[in-house]
């Protein structure tokens, strides 16, 4: 008798379970589920057009939270453009190791490629700097942008502007 009370009982949930899942309920994100808790943001990356001006491409990004926002946003820039009339403005194999905010200066502290991969130029250089400091600045509670490699202060990038004191954003580059 307990033994067809078990195969009753186990039967009726299996088919609880089976009616769950084709009524789509068991693969919906519940609360407490990590992608319920992610946080998404519409943002603005800056990438180069073919004149040698910066424009937006709006792009969701989503994080653990809302500060994790920034770091996300410019780790997209970090992949380049979707759209193809538009470039990348960092070099393939750049890394963002780490990026701290305090008292309105975001520390962006890239690994080496973004300057020994770079292309060079002065109109290059203004492109990644000004790409990084816009699309950072874009948020509240960032003013201005330190650029690090390696977790140091760099003079400049590839030689043609200064990058020992936090830059602020540049909009007479930017193509609306």
């Amino acid at each position: 008798m307990r033994r067809i009370r078990f195969t009753v009982l186990a039967a009726m949930v299996l088919v609880m379970v089976l009616l769950l899942s084709s009524c789509g309920l068991a693969g919906r994100n519940q609360p407490g589920d990590d992608k319920s808790r992610l946080v998404h943001k519409e943002v603005k990356l800056y990438f180069s057009d073919q004149d040698g001006y910066l424009e937006v491409e709006k792009r969701t990004v989503e994080a653990e939270t809302k500060s994790g926002i920034p770091e996300a946003t410019i780790k997209a820039l970090i992949n380049g453009p979707k759209g193809s009339e538009l470039s990348r403005t960092l070099p393939t194999g750049t890394e963002l190791l780490d990026l701290n905010i305090k008292d309105g200066i975001a520390r962006a502290n890239f690994s080496e490629e973004l300057q020994v991969n770079h292309w060079g130029g002065s109109l290059g250089e203004s492109l990644t700097v000004y790409s990084i400091v816009n699309t950072l600045t874009q948020f509240d509670e960032i003013n201005a942008v330190e650029i690090l490699i390696n977790g140091k202060k760099i003079e400049s990038l590839v030689g043609h502007l200064d990058l020992t004191r936090p830059v602020a954003p540049n909009e007479s580059i930017v193509r609306e």
